[in-house]
């Protein structure tokens, strides 16, 4: 996953009016209001004033006839701006998710391969280019930077060890992930981040734990003792744990009764591959991804 951060230059002062009043107009912008923001765009002046504190002299240059721009420290100036270029939206949904916030522009681009994912980031960053030029705007191509996300400060605090979930800090790396995933996608504190979870498929922390423990019980089927193991009639609860047969050390202890009560929640489909290495691993992800699970305690009432 990776953001493009565009930096353009002088954006207010390059916004072109004729443009402007023409996207005004296609908004819906008619009658009085059309005849307002003209006069408001038009015929406004500015000049330079340089002071001489010391001598207490000033130069003023003469009065010249702003052609572009809105005006800026003003409260219509970033709105004006947000409708000038709320067009670029359109051709961005097929390739990227954007983020416009007054004259920060950005696009969230997401793949399921890195070879993928370069491609759709030039796709995007050629047709930005294009727009911006097309409507005036220039792209400032040493300070647009792109950004690739990744889970792996997570992954590594999650694989530190296998008791984080009862670790006071737990719920305190969660809340960082939420913070970080809603900066990801632009969205404000009060966007509900489970949504986001599934659609971008990043594992909440307590997704990554089911499938830590879920790793290690297909990595360890030997310490662990089927009912099918025991009997070999085809009953529905032939998957089913019994207790350990085997000595095993204090933190396989701590990961075996853990993983035992989340295997008994696991989805029949994949509790059929649980024997099936190969399987089980790409089945068992798909699963807690798409839930994206808060709590241990959401997961053990699903």
């Amino acid at each position: 996953m990776v953001r493009i951060f565009c930096n353009l230059s002088k954006a207010l002062d390059c916004v072109k009016r004729v443009i402007l009043l023409n996207k005004l107009f296609h908004y819906r912008v008619r009658g009085t209001c059309d005849h307002w923001f003209k006069s408001y765009l038009t015929n406004r002046k500015q000049k330079v004033v340089i002071s001489k504190q010391n001598l207490g002299e000033e130069s003023f240059s003469s009065w010249e006839t702003i052609i572009n721009a809105v005006p800026q420290v003003s409260i219509l100036g970033p709105l004006l701006f947000l409708i000038y270029i709320n067009g670029i939206l359109y051709g961005l949904y097929h390739t990227a998710e954007p983020v416009i916030y007054a004259d920060d522009t950005s696009a969230l681009i997401t793949a399921r391969n890195t070879k993928a994912l370069q491609i759709k980031a030039k796709i995007t960053l050629e047709y930005m280019s294009k727009w911006f030029l097309i409507n005036g705007l220039t792209l400032n191509i040493e300070k647009t930077n792109i950004v690739k996300f990744s889970s792996t400060l997570y992954l590594a605090i999650m694989d530190y060890g296998i008791f984080w979930r009862n670790s006071i800090g737990s719920k305190k790396v969660f809340l960082q992930q939420k913070r970080i995933i809603r900066i990801m996608t632009g969205s404000n504190s009060r966007t509900s981040c489970k949504p986001l979870f599934q659609r971008l498929k990043i594992l909440t922390l307590s997704s990554q734990y089911v499938l830590y423990l879920m790793g290690f019980l297909s990595q360890n089927l030997e310490i662990y003792t089927f009912n099918s193991t025991i009997h070999g009639f085809n009953t529905r609860h032939r998957l089913q744990l019994h207790k350990p047969s085997t000595n095993v050390t204090v933190y396989q202890k701590e990961a075996y009764c853990e993983s035992i009560k989340i295997f008994y929640k696991l989805p029949e489909y994949v509790v059929e591959v649980v024997l099936r290495k190969k399987c089980f691993v790409p089945n068992m992800k798909k699963y807690p991804t798409d839930k994206a699970f808060y709590s241990i305690e959401e997961y053990m009432n699903t």
